[in-house]
């Protein structure tokens, strides 16, 4: 089984150039470039759609699949201010025939107001979503010391009961953050149909430090054993900077490459 080697946009010494990134992608054997946040702090929300249309055209004419990960605080906004924008990122999203949309739950609500509000608007976006073929991540987080909403096993628990097998909303496992709340195993092995995509990164399980596979005490032969034994197809999307790649992709092939996979 060979899996797709993504890269985040925001740890390539381009990353103000999103065309560039893509253009690192091709030249250095990766199907797939996370664009993350903002092109040189223009957020993607406010990025002209002429310039959206040719970085979508240049992914397509060099073969790189693209992902979305919001970096955003819409928790402070009312739920109609919430539904405008998330559905112009989805409307922008479906634009550029990108894969994933990755969020974090924080990004939409907290553990106080409650994941009714989620829901809420998750279901609104859906079928614009459905009819594009955009899956909808929700990616595992460390607690920051506030019990942040997606940090908890119970939060996916809660987020798959009432979001079935078939429906677009999956799950992103960041191994750092799992490495730091100890859920690698818990979130792999309990939700192995809704694991569709995975950030790569290492730390020493107490800081969100974002260094290479091989740089802190995360096990990735662990990470791929839950891999082959859940059935895994999705990308593994590279969150660590670039200068970190030789040791970081030799780490994860060994890891990878036992288990029947290829990178």
């Amino acid at each position: 089984m060979k899996l797709k080697k993504y890269m985040s946009s925001f740890h390539l010494y381009v990353m103000a150039d999103w065309l560039e990134c893509i253009k690192w992608a091709k030249e250095n054997d990766f199907q797939g470039i996370e664009l993350f946040g903002n092109e040189n702090g223009t957020a993607f929300e406010k990025i002209p759609e002429t310039r959206l249309d040719e970085i979508a055209r240049f992914a397509r004419e060099n073969g790189i699949e693209l992902s979305l990960h919001p970096w955003a605080n819409w928790a402070i906004k009312t739920e109609d201010e919430l539904y405008e924008i998330y559905l112009e990122y989805a409307k922008r999203c479906a634009r550029m025939g990108m894969k994933y949309i990755n969020m974090h739950m924080q990004f939409v609500t907290t553990r106080e107001m409650g994941m009714e509000r989620l829901f809420c608007v998750t279901d609104k976006i859906l079928p614009v979503l459905k009819d594009a073929g955009i899956t909808l991540l929700y990616e595992n987080v460390p607690p920051h010391g506030k019990r942040e909403l997606g940090s908890e096993a119970e939060d996916f628990e809660k987020l798959f009961s009432y979001y079935k097998n078939e429906c677009a909303v999956q799950m992103n496992i960041d191994t750092g953050h799992a490495h730091i709340t100890d859920t690698m195993k818990t979130l792999a092995c309990q939700y192995p149909a809704r694991w569709a995509y995975t950030h790569i990164n290492d730390n020493f399980g107490v800081n969100d430090d974002h260094v290479a596979p091989g740089d802190g005490t995360m096990d990735f032969a662990l990470v791929a054993e839950y891999a082959k034994e859940t059935g895994y197809t999705g990308p593994l999307m590279m969150e660590y900077h670039e200068k970190g790649l030789e040791k970081g992709l030799l780490t994860l092939r060994e890891a990878f490459e036992k288990h029947g996979f290829e990178l």
